[in-house]
């Protein structure tokens, strides 16, 4: 039995969803509303951080909108192998460090 069928049989038996948010995408779509910037402008407009920390989110969400654009899903929908990917790239093909990794992630 593979890692994904082990996992799937795990998700069954406890009436699970392996990619629970994948119903949402079709709705976050025909919204057109951009949960992203609604998390900037009513979140992170009452927190005190620099505008260089600002700046951070953005660009890290532009590279996250970007990464989920290649994989055809909506970028507040993602799945585990979504991150995993992302993680992959900003290591790889941006050359970032662990720790820059995580600071990324957590944005």
């Amino acid at each position: 039995m593979s890692d994904n069928d082990a996992r799937q049989e795990l998700a069954d038996a406890f009436g699970r969803e392996l990619d629970p948010l994948e119903q949402y995408a079709t709705t976050f779509e025909e919204t057109g509303i951009d949960p992203f910037e609604v998390y900037v402008e009513e979140r992170l407009s009452t927190k005190d951080i620099s505008d260089s920390a600002v700046g951070e989110y953005h660009r890290t969400f532009r590279e996250w909108k970007k990464h989920m654009s290649t994989v055809d899903r909506h970028p507040a929908c993602p799945n585990e192998g979504h991150i995993k990917g992302f993680i992959d790239y900003l290591r790889g093909e941006r050359g970032n460090a662990d720790g820059t990794v995580k600071n990324r992630l957590m944005y």
